[in-house]
């Protein structure tokens, strides 16, 4: 291992992020099914739970409030300006330099190559993702990048971390703070609900809304992880209930946005056996592939939509039309790309401003 890599894994929860991996690949699956449905293979099941896969996003929003405040919360909990702006320069440095690069990847396809990506890009909207404030609900379009914008609702979550520290790490004890969860989770139902919205599928709309209180849910599940519940074999056997209670409620529910919020829930419930769980589910989640795909998950995320724009030129010019082959040619490219993006761009990048931020006292 690297010392760049060996730098950036300080602490961190290994079978966490695995879960990060297995979320990406549903997402990049959900998009997949979007972009080229006629295209898409229906395998029962897994074609049910592939068709929600936009709640991958809300897992990653309450994965970060759970490890943003396993990795900050100690410090920011009497936050200082040094501390604040040491956070905040930590986190610009994982998430804008991929993004900055990525957005001049849409560029070239864009306006050299004339390649459609299926989103706005426009000069306005061009502005607004280098600033990083298009998922901030100022436009109401998907732009560049279309994944993005959650990376930019994160960014406005992390502008405003140190005051939810604040607040949410008063909250004591686990009855209160699954209490607090449940609350959330009650009170944005009805927010959605009566504003219409038929899914949890929204990146034009509410995007604040839904990145926020489910961040807060990360970090209330962190407050739990605190108190140290031990009989981690229980923990497993939840861990498997909860997953077969995904399934079944992704299966049988009708009511969409009732079912949407139940998965919610059964995702942070997954998360909480996760890290409470025994060794052989640790294990189990420590599988070297599926490890791997949690490390480079970012980078998948971030290309995952130019490769399907690009696998759509093909599929028009009849280049591909084995639906086999045209998923198969999605993945390894995806995860190709992907690959030398967090090789090249992503961790040298972190690295380079950690420690200048370090280095500088910043």
């Amino acid at each position: 291992m690297s010392r760049k890599e060996d730098f950036l894994i300080k602490n961190e929860l290994v079978s966490l992020t695995t879960l990060r991996g297995v979320a990406v690949l549903w997402v990049a699956i959900y998009h997949y099914k979007v972009f080229l449905r006629e295209y898409s293979i229906d395998l029962n099941i897994f074609s049910k739970i592939a068709e929600i896969g936009y709640l991958g996003v809300d897992f990653f929003f309450i994965l970060s409030g759970f490890i943003i405040s396993y990795v900050y919360g100690g410090v920011l909990s009497k936050p200082g300006k040094e501390s604040i702006f040491r956070f905040l320069g930590f986190r610009l440095a994982r998430i804008y330099p991929l993004h900055v690069a990525v957005l001049l990847i849409c560029l070239l396809l864009a306006y050299v190559f004339k390649i459609d990506l299926n989103t706005n890009v426009s000069l306005k909207s061009l502005i607004l993702n280098l600033l990083n404030i298009h998922g901030w609900g100022l436009v109401h379009y998907t732009s560049w990048n279309e994944p993005s914008w959650s990376i930019s609702v994160e960014w406005f979550i992390y502008l405003i971390f140190p005051v939810l520290i604040i607040l949410v790490s008063r909250v004591r004890g686990t009855i209160s703070n699954i209490f607090l969860i449940l609350a959330l989770a009650v009170g944005m139902f009805f927010y959605f609900k009566t504003n219409g919205f038929q899914t949890m599928n929204l990146y034009v709309y509410s995007t604040l809304a839904r990145g926020i209180w489910e961040f807060v849910v990360g970090m209330c599940l962190f407050n739990i992880y605190k108190n140290k519940i031990y009989n981690s074999i229980i923990f497993d056997f939840l861990f498997l209930f909860n997953l077969l209670a995904l399934v079944l409620t992704i299966l049988l529910f009708k009511p969409f946005l009732l079912r949407d919020f139940i998965c919610i829930l059964i995702l942070s419930s997954l998360i909480l056996c996760v890290v409470q769980s025994s060794l052989f589910v640790k294990n189990v989640l420590s599988v070297t592939f599926l490890y791997k795909l949690g490390k480079i998950s970012y980078s998948i995320y971030m290309i995952h939509w130019l490769c399907l724009s690009i696998l759509t030129i093909f599929i028009k010019n009849s280049f591909l039309l084995d639906k086999i082959l045209i998923l198969f040619v999605y993945f390894i490219s995806t995860i190709s790309l992907a690959c030398v993006l967090y090789h090249k761009i992503e961790v040298p990048s972190r690295y380079y401003f950690r420690e200048k931020f370090v280095r500088n006292k910043v």
